[in-house]
């Protein structure tokens, strides 16, 4: 990664050959921007709003502006409307005219055409991280609808099997949560099928070929909705009932359709029977019904017989937005038994898993699975291998292309907690390698399948080798080894060498190109392609092409200094590496920016933090910068001293790029102040109307419709998120007690109710409280609950950044009689009332919700042990609140301190057990349908837990069962960790720290179980010795807890009394 050293002239050991090849074709260009050190405050200047906008916002307001007034701005050509007729345009005009006020934004410049199609080449390649364009969004939806409306008059294509079947029961009013098809092969899981067609059109969309989904959409449609119609009475003999069941039946059961089923052993009375499947309420229900029809027909027909069609269970996993764990479990289950027993299917319906099916299986099975279990991959991964081996599968063909799929398939990252998943992943491409090492001839690894290995081992975090290695790199650039002993220098590179560039290595061996993908690999691997080292750099790789490459392939420049931009170790090599870039005039893609965005970034946040004092964390392994070498002599050389955050974002936007979604939300997320926010917002990419959903605080009689609801849904989860975040962490109302107007709606939201605001205003509206001194909007936290009660999405993540936002002091200053402990019991009660909301709508808080939750409740039973006095001053706040029906309260009512503790407990365990158990009802169905112990294969397991708590969570729980005086609890705890010690070792592995934390979970629980502050001696009085010089505790919790102590080695040695002391010494949260 030598290309840092185009600007260290004279100062570098080591030049840089692939530069000057380079530079020496390329005029140097070093003009730089003037730009203002920092972000000026908003300017308040009054902007009136279309008087006949519904909903309008009130005009005497001040908007947060940086510019003067001045006249109209005449919109771009891109986003004129019809001025006068459409209300709604006149607001989004509005909103744009807001936006230009901005101070970043006024540094925006429109493109050059070959720049804006170089973005839009970008946004196609990363379709995730294109917003609105600042295009109404609602415009571009009509739009493509008119260009398919009048393509569809053109010709009748035909529907998917699946798509008529979705179809057939949206039409008959059936949902299973939220229906949706989606394509498992698909990363970004994009959506198939929209509205619903009417039976009419639809039965000249009927699939082309006969298959037994068409049959069933058909008897959904044409047959079930008249069945309720047989029965009613009718004059004479021509009942219209009757004539048209005879239609829909004919239709639905003709002799074809009757001789289709029966050649594959069903009958009509399966086919009722499968609809009573997809009609269940939920899709977990659907589930219980089609195990318990398994069931009844293992019964009738005998052991080897299946009931369900091989497409019910694919439909029930690919037809929903997100399935929760309890029905993914149950059809993970059924799947793998189903797949690991291809005999018994084959005789029950005259039809076998081959590869293909097997392999739509494994598509789909894990396409969930990084959704919502990522453990499952390792099942899934073992399922597929031992299909592999099976001797009537030696002579297929095509083995070879679908293990080095599975092996791309096992390196897209999952959805919740991508770095940790990566040893996950790595044990399931060791199980298909396995297999395919097995065969006879081996089976080769393809360029798809080297891709997938290099992916995942980029991800894993660093070995032990790997470890060394970093620590030995010189803080100069490029990163040589440094000897320090002797023995260093015999070494020489000798451990240098990361497992992901090994493996780049071995593909290069095994006669396969190096395209620009592996180029951007190796980089992040350790070494730059001129053979000097970079940093071992953690990251994702995204998925590419595995077409063959063409014989003078164009290497990819701007991935390439990409990873070099990221492969490094502080704010100065960065910039470094953005300034080469620069010089070589290549087009200033977003994606460039963004890098070097996200350094500044980190690096703002490494000195707020103090990150730099963190030394168990090496370079690399997270998106830490770090500070500059301490020798002079060390530090690289640049001409231009690298700029703020500020100064780079308006020389960016000054380029015609505006920040993607994933730079707005790192920005949400690190905005020093409120009014930077909303800069940062007026700058990006979203769409007039994102933004005027996101900064419209409703009042009054003004409510949220679906047209809102769907563009609030368009908007990427991440940033979503991060908004939350954002107006979570300015939530304060501290000024606001400077004036003495506060209002307990506005402080607790959620149990005081709303507050009836008289007017719609902004995000943007600020009051001034002095010369230069402004406050933030006092709904800030009331509006945050709006939006993500109002968000369609299931995702935890925005009701996990609420819960944080809810966990704090909402005031500082003590004020009538919102005292701080009052307030730490009432963030309490709310904390259970979003876990009731998110409950409702099945949605799982996770691990870190848990966190959230456990911290909240140490703070409140505190608050009900040493001032019971504000615990009874916040419960009577909460009763007046719900004798005044302000909000239908979800919790149970805590009406006195123990109540508090109690349903306090009895929420903390309900939402561990979802996290770990799996639903003990699920196992009522019968063993034989869902118990994998019969299989052929005696490998085919399911994991034993849904999620893997951290050490961190689990440290979190113990304190909340130990303070709350549950020993039960902690017994019940302890007896379930013993039992799950492998599991937890395992994942406490893949976190740096964990082993420390975990130690320190073990010693919290001596601490509590013995409670030695009610003891005035603490030590080896505690406990006698017996015989054999053990301990023997007269308390039989303690006693049991030794003795687990000393029958599970992986849970650790007995804590002794030094780290207990040390323990109670360091007490924090």
């Amino acid at each position: 990664m030598s290309s840092a050293l185009n600007h260290v002239p004279g100062c570098s050991r080591v030049s840089s050959l692939r530069a000057a090849n380079w530079l020496y074709r390329h005029k140097l260009q070093k003009g730089g921007h003037h730009l203002s050190p920092s972000l000026s405050l908003y300017k308040a200047t009054p902007v009136n709003l279309p008087s006949n906008s519904p909903g309008c916002l009130h005009p005497s307001r001040r908007i947060a502006s940086s510019a003067t007034p001045s006249s109209e701005p005449e919109l771009p050509h891109s986003q004129q409307h019809d001025r006068g007729n459409n209300k709604g345009a006149q607001l989004c005009d509005w909103w744009w005219r807001l936006r230009q006020q901005s101070q970043l934004n006024q540094c925006y410049l429109a493109a050059h055409p070959n720049q804006e199609l170089a973005t839009v080449l970008e946004q196609d390649r990363e379709p995730t991280k294109a917003l609105g364009n600042g295009l109404c969004p609602n415009r571009c939806v009509l739009k493509v609808k008119d260009m398919v409306s009048s393509k569809s008059k053109r010709r009748v294509t035909p529907l998917t099997p699946t798509q008529y079947l979705v179809n057939a029961l949206r039409n008959a009013g059936y949902t299973l949560d939220n229906m949706e098809f989606r394509d498992p092969r698909i990363s970004s899981s994009k959506t198939v099928t929209g509205q619903s067609i009417p039976p009419s059109v639809a039965r000249k969309k009927r699939p082309d070929r006969r298959c037994l989904q068409a049959i069933l959409a058909d008897y959904i449609q044409f047959v079930e909705p008249l069945l309720t119609r047989v029965g009613e009475p009718k004059v004479g003999r021509n009942n219209p009932a009757e004539f048209d069941m005879d239609t829909g039946l004919g239709e639905a059961f003709s002799p074809e359709n009757v001789e289709y089923l029966e050649a594959r052993g069903y009958t009509v009375a399966d086919v009722v029977a499968w609809a009573w499947v997809l009609e269940g309420n939920t899709t977990y229900g659907a589930v219980r019904r089609m195990l318990a029809l398994e069931e009844e027909t293992r019964k009738i027909h005998g052991s080897g017989s299946h009931g369900v069609p091989y497409f019910i269970p694919l439909f029930l996993l690919r037809t929903q937005k997100r399935l929760n764990t309890k029905a993914f479990h149950l059809l993970l289950t059924y799947s793998l038994h189903l797949i690991s027993n291809p005999g018994q299917a084959s005789n029950a319906t005259g039809t076998s898993v081959d590869l293909n099916m097997h392999m739509l299986f494994a598509e789909t099975l894990l396409h969930r699975a990084r959704e919502v279990w990522p453990q499952a991959q390792l099942d899934i991964a073992r399922a597929f291998s031992t299909y592999l081996t099976r001797p009537e599968n030696e002579k297929d063909r095509y083995k070879t292309k679908r293990a080095n799929e599975l092996l791309a398939l096992l390196s897209l990252p999952t959805n919740q907690s991508p770095f940790r998943s990566a040893s996950i992943q790595q044990q399931a491409q060791f199980e298909v390698l396995k297999a395919m090492a097995s065969q006879r001839p081996v089976l080769p690894v393809t360029r798809q399948g080297y891709r997938g290995i290099i992916a995942v081992q980029l991800a894993h975090k660093k070995t032990p080798a790997e470890r060394e290695s970093a620590e030995m790199k010189a803080p100069s650039w490029p990163p040589w080894k440094e000897e320090r002993l002797g023995i260093d220098f015999e070494r020489g590179n000798e451990g240098m060498e990361s497992r992901a560039m090994q493996v780049v290595n071995q593909m290069k061996h095994a006669g396969y190109s190096l395209s620009s993908w592996e180029t951007v690999a190796s980089i992040l691997a350790g070494w730059d392609t001129d053979e000097s080292p970079t940093i071992q750099t953690r990251g994702m790789m995204h998925r590419t092409s595995t077409s063959p490459l063409p014989v003078e392939e164009e290497p990819d420049y701007t991935s390439i200094w990409l990873a070099r931009i990221r492969a490094t170790r502080t704010l100065r090599e960065a910039w470094a590496c953005f300034l080469s870039y620069q010089d070589l005039d290549l087009p200033p893609y977003r994606s460039i920016y963004t890098a070097m965005a996200e350094k500044l970034i980190y690096r703002g946040k490494a000195v707020r933090y103090k990150y730099d004092y963190a030394s168990h964390v090496l370079p690399g392994d997270g998106p830490e910068v770090s500070s500059e070498p301490f020798s002079a002599r060390d530090v690289i050389y640049v001409h231009t001293k690298p700029p703020t955050l500020d100064e780079f974002l308006k020389q960016m936007l000054s380029q015609g790029i505006r920040p993607s979604a994933r730079l707005l939300s790192l920005l949400l997320r690190s905005a020093p102040t409120f009014r930077h926010g909303l800069d940062y917002i007026c700058c990006s990419d979203l769409s007039n109307c994102q933004i005027q959903v996101l900064c419209s605080v409703r009042g009054g009689q003004s409510k949220y419709n679906m047209k809102d609801q769907k563009i609030l849904d368009d908007i990427p989860n991440h940033v979503f998120t991060a908004f939350v975040e954002f107006l979570c962490r300015f939530s304060r109302l501290d000024k606001y007690l400077a004036r003495s107007d506060i209002h307990m709606a506005d402080t607790f939201p959620i149990i005081m109710g709303k507050r009836n605001a008289t007017e719609t205003t902004t995000l943007f509206d600020f009051q001034e409280i002095g010369p230069g001194n402004m406050i933030d909007h006092p709904k800030i936290l009331s509006h945050a609950i709006e939006l993500v009660r109002l968000r369609g999405s299931r995702s935890p993540q925005p009701w996990i950044r609420l819960l944080s936002g809810l966990n704090k002091h909402r005031v500082n200053l003590r004020y009538r009689i919102m005292s701080t402990n009052v307030q730490l019991v009432l963030a309490w009660q709310e904390l259970v009332e979003v876990v009731g909301l998110m409950n409702e709508r099945d949605i799982e808080p996770g691990l870190q919700g848990l966190q959230v939750l456990c911290r909240a409740f140490i703070k409140a039973v505190a608050v009900a042990i040493n001032d019971p006095d504000a615990a009874e001053k916040a419960l009577e706040l909460m009763e007046d609140a719900r004798c005044r029906k302000n909000v239908p309260h979800l919790g149970p009512i805590s009406r006195t301190p123990e109540d508090l503790v109690q349903n306090g407990l009895r929420v903390l365990k309900n939402v561990f057990e979802q996290l770990v158990l799996f639903d003990q009802n699920a196992s009522q169905l019968g063993d034989s349908t869902v118990d994998l112990e019969d299989s052929s294969d005696p490998q085919m397991t399911v994991s034993p837990m849904p999620s893997t708590p951290t050490p961190a969570v689990l440290h979190a729980f113990v304190r909340a069962l130990g303070i709350a005086e549950d020993y039960d609890g902690l017994m019940s705890l302890l007896r379930w960790m013993k039992q799950t010690a492998p599991a937890l070792k395992e994942g406490s592995d893949e976190s740096l720290g964990a082993e420390r934390l975990m130690r320190r979970t073990m010693v919290a629980i001596r601490v509590f179980l013995e409670r030695p502050w009610e003891k005035t001696h603490f030590g080896s009085s505690s406990f006698e010795s017996n015989s054999d010089g053990k301990p023997v505790f007269t308390d039989p919790n303690l006693q049991e807890a030794y003795e687990i102590f000393e029958a599970t080695p992986l849970l650790g040695a007995w804590p002794s009394d030094q780290e207990v002391l040390e323990y109670i010494d360091g007490w924090s949260d």
